[in-house]
């Protein structure tokens, strides 16, 4: 996998673009990752605080170095240090010929005058290196014309996918895979043991152990494959009030997959796990409730956003944001299938909703002012 690097030059004003690149930049790595590419960004956020024997900006500048891409993202304002990882970036590009730098400004809303003074000089100084910046409105606009840099870069060999396979190549390991199936199997047939068959059974149950009983009813899916087979035959079967299940006429030696099928949620705690049919085995499976590690939703007040309201559940609390959200993370030992949760904010009626957070719902609340004096 060739992993191409971008590091992203800001100041904190810029937030919200930042974190629309870093999307952008996850969704390029589920096209691309097939085609041998992973897109690796670099962020200031990424770097320890922690004491060195040198300036945390020259650890910067020295990842800087290593990077094929840097971004330089401007608005109002550009930050001595933010200058100097242009500058760092732009000396090593003389020198080895990367990173390719690619420099955005982003315009000032209308009526607010002219750019200021240290955006003016930044400007004046790029025409003296001979860099081109790209002058853009939104962070959408910022990111659709990226892609098309990368895009450009992808055409051009700078960024290599991994060497596509002819159809004719294709077509012959078809046919060799094909042989050395058939050429197995029938070894397997003529000189192999004897099928066994068996039964296995299956104890469902939480992560409190054997007893804790979490399933009572809904069914257990299992997909059986023989040992030396790559066909798969689908089995279900109805959990039964202890959480045991029974499965008859197993292959001895093949492997079995799991999962829960119930109006529910409910998953395997290892859901990739494969396991293995011995005679008259049997298997612990612990499931557990997906979704119940987050309370979300919105506060509001007459259809608005309402920020700075405290939300409290048991002993977890946080803040609505700017935009009335919030989001509360619950630990394992708090999580349950039903929370309540109550709604501070002075000047404002307390108010309290109840969520099924497996329903994969937000608990949004209105609130009201408060009638007393």
């Amino acid at each position: 996998m060739k992993k191409t690097r971008i590091f992203l030059a800001s100041s904190s004003e810029l937030r919200p673009d930042r974190e629309q690149l870093q999307i952008f930049i996850n969704n390029k790595n589920k096209e691309w990752v097939n085609k041998g590419v992973f897109l690796e960004m670099v962020l200031w956020e990424d770097f320890t605080d922690a004491m060195s024997k040198t300036r945390l900006q020259d650890e910067y500048n020295k990842a800087i170095a290593g990077c094929d891409i840097f971004i330089l993202l401007l608005f109002t304002k550009i930050g001595m240090y933010t200058a100097e990882e242009f500058e760092s970036a732009f000396a090593q590009f003389k020198t080895t010929g990367k990173p390719l730098i690619y420099t955005y400004i982003k315009d000032l809303p209308p009526g607010t005058g002219t750019a200021p003074d240290d955006i003016t000089a930044f400007k004046e100084r790029l025409q003296q290196h001979g860099h081109f910046f790209t002058a853009y409105k939104s962070s959408e606009q910022f990111v659709l014309h990226f892609n098309g840099q990368l895009e450009k870069l992808a055409e051009q060999g700078v960024i290599r996918f991994k060497e596509r396979l002819s159809k004719a190549k294709k077509r012959m390991m078809m046919v060799v895979a094909a042989i050395i199936i058939i050429v197995t199997a029938f070894i397997v047939i003529r000189f192999g043991p004897k099928e066994k068959f068996t039964g296995l059974t299956v104890f469902v149950h939480g992560k409190k152990g054997r007893q804790d009983i979490v399933l009572q009813q809904g069914k257990l899916v299992m997909d059986v494959r023989k040992a030396g087979s790559l066909q798969t035959t689908r089995l279900e079967k109805t959990i039964g009030e202890n959480g045991e299940v029974n499965f008859q006429n197993l292959p001895v030696g093949g492997s079995a997959k799991l999962e829960i099928s119930f109006s529910e949620p409910y998953q395997s705690t290892h859901p990739d796990s494969t396991y293995q049919i011995k005679n008259n085995g049997s298997i612990y499976l612990e499931v557990t409730l997906r979704g119940i590690d987050k309370i979300k939703g919105t506060v509001t007040y007459n259809g608005n956003p309402l920020p700075g309201v405290t939300v409290k559940m048991d002993s977890l609390s946080t803040l609505t944001n700017e935009q009335g959200a919030y989001l509360i993370n619950v630990p394992e030992p708090l999580q349950a299938q039903r929370y309540t949760v109550y709604f501070y904010k002075e000047g404002f009626a307390t108010a309290s909703g109840t969520i099924w957070p497996q329903t994969d719902q937000q608990l949004d609340m209105p609130l009201t002012k408060n009638s007393k004096p």
